[in-house]
């Protein structure tokens, strides 16, 4: 090969009928073309799973750092309170009822209280009479709610009824005291 102008030189290269150049009497063209190429399987498998490691860490980390907000009318509540849904954080307690955490970034963005919203709710569970979906539970039972953990529904020693539960909740722009064994 010239060192000059990077050309084959025209000693040991010919070209055929086809115009395609051979060197020496190979042909370049036929031997790339008829040229298998092989690869790892095991190799291939371990940069699949990398890659799927790599796009599923990475993906976590994203919707750690930033939450979807959106108005979705499946959570539109009964009294037409199309609010907000938080799609990173859903939490549900005893089967009846499904809330998610409000923080105190997302109360300062869209001016509510700090507290849990109902996203759904069976109204066959008398605990949650008078209580519908879009409701932000701020107390319960005369104690601040800032997480799942403070509903406290446990009554072990006392049928439920005998205890005094009251909600303090937001809806639609004003605080109301639920009382749900009066309702």
């Amino acid at each position: 090969m010239d060192k000059n102008n990077n050309t084959f030189s025209t000693q040991n290269t010919t070209e055929n009928v086809n115009g395609i150049k051979t060197v020496d009497g190979f042909n370049t063209y036929q031997s790339i073309k008829n040229q298998k190429f092989s690869f790892d399987k095991n190799l291939l498998i371990v940069y699949l799973v990398i890659l799927v490691l790599l796009i599923t860490s990475v993906f976590v980390f994203a919707s750690s750092i930033y939450t979807v907000y959106s108005n979705d009318d499946s959570t539109t509540s009964s009294d037409g309170d199309s609010s907000f849904t938080k799609v990173k954080a859903v939490y549900q307690t005893n089967g009846s009822l499904k809330i998610q955490q409000i923080d105190s970034t997302i109360a300062e963005i869209y001016e509510i209280p700090v507290g849990v919203k109902i996203i759904e709710i069976d109204h066959t569970n008398p605990l949650f009479n008078g209580l519908k979906v879009g409701d932000i539970i701020v107390s319960c039972a005369g104690k601040d709610v800032f997480s799942i953990n403070d509903l406290n529904f446990n009554t072990p020693y006392a049928p439920l009824e005998e205890h005094f539960i009251s909600y303090k909740i937001f809806r639609n722009g004003i605080y109301r005291t639920i009382i749900p064994f009066e309702e």
